[in-house]
C-alpha cells in the first residue's frame, strides 16, 4: 500500500470523523491478527509451551484405562426352526431404524446391567468396586441398607462404563466396557454379550407361555360357540324345509334348489329371447321382398337348375317367334313350355320362403314356454328367499365360529411345535479378548489438546493485549481506528541517513513524501492547499521532519516554498536545515524584528526557512491568530505555500491556535507510538478549532517489526 492508494476527495472528512468507527470496524482482519500474535510471539510460545508440559503431568497423573469390546449381530426376524413362527411385528423395513434403537435401549437398561452383575458375582465380591477404587462406608448401617447401597454402586459402575456403538449401516453392535482392570474389562463385555443374548431369548420363552395359556382358554370356548351354531342352522332348515344344492360362499348363505333352478331358467329365456330376436329381424329382412329377390332362394339348386331351364326355354321362344308366325303350333308349345317353368319357379321360391319364417315361429313358441315355466317357480323363489334371510343369519354366525376356531386352533399348534425350538434373532460375533495396552490416557491426544487449549488461551491472551495495550501500528488502523484518510505511509529510518535521504531525491523516504504531496495536490480542487500546518498528539513522531520533507518535495516541482517553525518549545527546523536560531518568528510576532530579517534564503532551491527564534515566556499567547494572521497574508504574497511546523496537541495550545489560521491540518502518527483513544483526543482539539484535517501520515513504519511481514513496504528499484 502506498500513498496512491489513498481515496482523493478528502474534503468531505469534518468535525463527524470520531462520532465512531467506520463500517468497516465489525470486519475479521486476519493480516491484523497475524501482528497482533506476531508481536506477542514469545508470550504465545510460553503459554503453549506452559499447556502442553501441563497435559504431560495430567497424563502421567491419570489412571489407565483398559478396554474391551465384544460384538452381538441384531437380526429383525429370527431363523423360522419350524417354519411356523410369526414374523416379528417390529421387523418391517421402515420400522428397522426404531427397532434396533430399541435393542440399543434394551442394551443400557438397568435390567441387564444387574444380569451381568449377577452372573459375574459382582453383588457378593468387591471386585468391580476394587477395580474402579470405590469404597461403601458401611458403618452404622444395617446389612440390607448396605446391601443397597453396593447394589447401586455396582449398577452405576457397569451403566455408566458400558458403551454400545451400533453403525447406521450394520446390524453389528460393539459392546465395550472401560475399566482400570483388564481382566475385568474383558469379563464384563463378554457377559454383558452373554446376557443380553439370553435376556432376549427368556422374553421370547416368556412371551410364547403366555400366548399359549390363554390361547387354550379362547379354543374351548370358540368350539362351544361353533356347536352350538351349527345345530340352530340345521334345525332351521329342516324346519323350513330349504333344500342346499352346496356350501355357501364368502359367508353368504348356501345356494337352494329353487335358486338353482330360477337362475337355469332365467339364462334359458334370456337365451330364447335372444333367439327370437335374431329370427324375427331375419324375417322382417325378407317378409316384403320377391322370392327370387332372396339370397336363399336364389343360391337354392333346385331353383337354379329351374332357371336354367327357363333361360333355354326363353332361348327357344324367341327363336321360334323368329321364324313362325305368332299362331304357329311351334310357337305355342313354346309359349307353353316357358309359362310352365316360369310358374315352377316362382311355386318353389314361395315354398323357400315359406320354409325361412319356421325358426322364427320355434323360438317365439320356446319363448313363450320358458316364460310360463319362470312364472310358475317364481313364488316358490320368493318364499325360500324369505326364510332364507333368518337361515343366511345363522350359517353366517357358524362360519364365523368355525373361521375364529380353526384360527386359534392353528395358532395353537404353531406355538406348542415353536415351544419345543425357540428361536433367537441376537447371535454372538466376537467375544472380548484382554487387552494388553490401555487405551486412555493418551499421551499424544492430551498434549495435543493441552496445546489446543494453549492456543485459545494464547489467542484469548493477545487479543486482550491488544485491547489494553492497542497502538495504530499500520495504514489499515488509521482509516479503521481514527476514521480519518491516509495520505501515506514513511518507512523507518536511521537517524544518521535522515538529512542525506530527504535530499536524495531518489532515497525511500523521499519517494514516500513525493508520493503524499501529489496525492495532496490531487485531493482539492485547487491543488496543495496554500498554507499546511503539521502537528501530532506528542513529541517525536516525525512532525518536524514531514514538514521539512514535503516542503522540499513541493519546492524540487518549482513551486516558491516557505517553512515556518512554530515549535518554540522544541524547535527542530534549524537543527535539520543546519542553520542558525539568532532571530526568527518569536521577534516577528513581537514585532522585533521584520520579515526580511527573520527569514533565511535558499536553505533548498525555491525553499526558504523562518525559525522560532528566542524562545518567548508565553507561546500560546504569541500565536494568537490576531497576530499570525497578517503574517500569513504577507508570506502568501511571496509564496506559493506555507508550511507551519507546530507543536504537538495534547496539554499545549499552541497546535490549536496554529491549525485555526491555515486551510488543512496534517496529523503525523508515529507507527505503534500512541493508542488510538490519545490520537482520537487530539483529533477532537482540532475538530473543535473548527479545522479540517487533510489526513495522517503514519510516520516512521516497520512492516516487519509491527508484525506484517512484507504486506506493506517500499520498493524503489525503478530508477
Amino acid at each position: 500500500m502506498n500513498a496512491l492508494d489513498v481515496s482523493r476527495n478528502f474534503d468531505s472528512v469534518g468535525n463527524d470523523q470520531l462520532s465512531g468507527t467506520n463500517e468497516h470496524a465489525i470486519t475479521i482482519d486476519l493480516l491484523a491478527i497475524r501482528s497482533a500474535l506476531f508481536r506477542s510471539r514469545f508470550w504465545v510460545a510460553g503459554i503453549v509451551l506452559m499447556a502442553a508440559l501441563a497435559g504431560v503431568v495430567v497424563t502421567l497423573l491419570m489412571t489407565p484405562i483398559f478396554s474391551a469390546a465384544s460384538s452381538v449381530q441384531i437380526d429383525q426376524a429370527a431363523t423360522k426352526i419350524t417354519g411356523t413362527e410369526d414374523s416379528d411385528a417390529s421387523a418391517a423395513i421402515q420400522d428397522a431404524d426404531r427397532f434396533l434403537q430399541t435393542q440399543v435401549g434394551i442394551l443400557h437398561s438397568r435390567s441387564l446391567s444387574q444380569m451381568v452383575a449377577r452372573d459375574l458375582g459382582f453383588y457378593n465380591n468387591d471386585e468391580l468396586l476394587q477395580a474402579f477404587d470405590v469404597t461403601i462406608d458401611a458403618e452404622g448401617l444395617s446389612s440390607a441398607v448396605a446391601r443397597d447401597r453396593k447394589v447401586d454402586a455396582v449398577d452405576s459402575i457397569l451403566m455408566n462404563n458400558f458403551y454400545v456403538d451400533l453403525p447406521i449401516e450394520s446390524r453389528i453392535a460393539t459392546l465395550t466396557f472401560e475399566s482400570p482392570d483388564p481382566l475385568v474389562s474383558a469379563r464384563v463385555a463378554n457377559s454383558f454379550a452373554e446376557s443380553f443374548i439370553q435376556n432376549n431369548l427368556q422374553r421370547k420363552v416368556d412371551t410364547s407361555a403366555y400366548a399359549r395359556e390363554f390361547l387354550s382358554r379362547q379354543l374351548a370356548e370358540a368350539r362351544e360357540r361353533l356347536a352350538a351354531s351349527e345345530a340352530a342352522s340345521n334345525s332351521y332348515s329342516e324346519g323350513a324345509r330349504i333344500l342346499a344344492t352346496g356350501p355357501g360362499v364368502d359367508g353368504a348363505a348356501a345356494p337352494t334348489l329353487t335358486a338353482q333352478s330360477l337362475t337355469q331358467i332365467n339364462t334359458d329365456l334370456n337365451m330364447a329371447t335372444a333367439r327370437r330376436i335374431t329370427a324375427a329381424n331375419e324375417w322382417n329382412a325378407i317378409a316384403s321382398v320377391p322370392a327370387m329377390s332372396i339370397p336363399q332362394v336364389n343360391q337354392n339348386p333346385a331353383v337354379q337348375s329351374l332357371v336354367q331351364q327357363l333361360a333355354t326355354a326363353q332361348s327357344e321362344l324367341e327363336a321360334r317367334r323368329a321364324r313362325y308366325l305368332p299362331g304357329h303350333p311351334q310357337v305355342i308349345e313354346a309359349q307353353a313350355q316357358f309359362d310352365a317353368l316360369r310358374s315352377n319357379v316362382q311355386s318353389l321360391g314361395e315354398q323357400i320362403r315359406r320354409g325361412l319364417r319356421a325358426p322364427y315361429d320355434s323360438s317365439v313358441a320356446a319363448e313363450r314356454d320358458l316364460r310360463q315355466r319362470l312364472d310358475s317357480i317364481k313364488e316358490d323363489q320368493i318364499r325360500d328367499q324369505r326364510n332364507s334371510v333368518q337361515l343366511g343369519i345363522l350359517e353366517r354366525g357358524s362360519q364365523t365360529n368355525r373361521t375364529q376356531y380353526e384360527a386359534l386352533l392353528a395358532r395353537l399348534n404353531s406355538l406348542n411345535a415353536e415351544a419345543g425350538a425357540p428361536s433367537n434373532n441376537i447371535s454372538l460375533v466376537d467375544r472380548a479378548d484382554v487387552p494388553d495396552r490401555p487405551i486412555k490416557p493418551s499421551l499424544i491426544l492430551n498434549v495435543a489438546l493441552s496445546i489446543l487449549i494453549g492456543c485459545v488461551l494464547a489467542v484469548l491472551f493477545v487479543l486482550l493485549r491488544e485491547q489494553i495495550f492497542g497502538r495504530v501500528r499500520s495504514p489499515d488502523d488509521v482509516e479503521r481506528l481514527l476514521a480519518l484518510p491516509l495520505l501515506g505511509i514513511t518507512p523507518e529510518t536511521s537517524e544518521t541517513e535522515l538529512m542525506a535521504d530527504l535530499r536524495d531525491p531518489k532515497s525511500e523516504i523521499a519517494e514516500a513524501y513525493a508520493a503524499i504531496r501529489a496525492v495532496l495536490a490531487i485531493s482539492f480542487t485547487g491543488g496543495l492547499p496554500k498554507c499546511l500546518t503539521f502537528t501530532s498528539a506528542s513529541a517525536g513522531e516525525g512532525k518536524s521532519v514531514s514538514c521539512m520533507a514535503l516542503a522540499l518535495a513541493t519546492a524540487r516541482t518549482g513551486k516558491r516554498v516557505v517553512v515556518l517553525d512554530a515549535d518554540m518549545r522544541r524547535p527542530r527546523q534549524h537543527s535539520l536545515f543546519e542553520v542558525d536560531n539568532v532571530r526568527g518568528l518569536s521577534d516577528l510576532l513581537s514585532s522585533n524584528a521584520s520579515i526580511s530579517e527573520t527569514i533565511q534564503s535558499m536553505v533548498a532551491p525555491n525553499l526558504d526557512l523562518i525559525t522560532t527564534g528566542p524562545k518567548p515566556p508565553n507561546p500560546a499567547e504569541l500565536l494568537a491568530a490576531d497576530q499570525l494572521n497578517p503574517l500569513l497574508a504577507k508570506l502568501g504574497e511571496n509564496y506559493d505555500h506555507i508550511f507551519i511546523d507546530a507543536p504537538p496537541i495534547l496539554g499545549l495550545a499552541d497546535a490549536v491556535e496554529l491549525a485555526n489560521v491555515s486551510d488543512r491540518t496534517i496529523l503525523l502518527v508515529r507507527s505503534g507510538e500512541n493508542p488510538p483513544a490519545r490520537i482520537r483526543s487530539s483529533i477532537q482539539r482540532i475538530n473543535l478549532a473548527q479545522s479540517q484535517i487533510a489526513g495522517v501520515i503514519l510516520s516512521r513504519f516497520d512492516a516487519k517489526k509491527a508484525g506484517y511481514g512484507a504486506d506493506y513496504g517500499y520498493e524503489y528499484n525503478y530508477r
